[in-house]
């Protein structure tokens, strides 16, 4: 029974550690623009014009004026950006919401 476990262990050790983690090392980048994302079609979520998407082990983060803000749940519990909020642009057709960062994410993730 204990070298059972012992097996199932060491998989499972294995399998996390080559999935990849969230680290400091940020492996792909790419900078994004207001003009280029709205020529899209798309709706531009930040208050800035530019940002700089890195991912990495699929946290997906965004760099805007000198600052990594995390974007997706994976970034966000590696601990690896900043909260979004004083980035983040509201929502003008609806009070009190925020334009959704969904394609920025998708757009990060491609990176990795």
């Amino acid at each position: 029974m204990r070298r059972n476990l012992a097996a199932v262990l060491a998989v499972a050790l294995l399998a996390l550690t080559a999935c990849g983690g969230a680290d400091d090392t940020d492996t792909s980048s790419k900078t994004i623009t207001k003009a280029a994302v709205e020529a899209e079609g798309k709706f531009w979520p930040f208050t800035t014009s530019e940002a700089t998407l890195r991912c990495n082990g699929q946290a997906v983060t965004a760099t805007v004026d000198g600052t990594k803000y995390a974007l997706n749940g994976r970034a966000k519990g590696s601990g690896v950006g900043a909260d979004l909020d004083p980035v983040w642009a509201e929502n003008p057709d609806i009070p009190g919401t925020k334009i959704s960062v969904h394609h920025v994410i998708e757009m990060g993730l491609d990176l990795c």
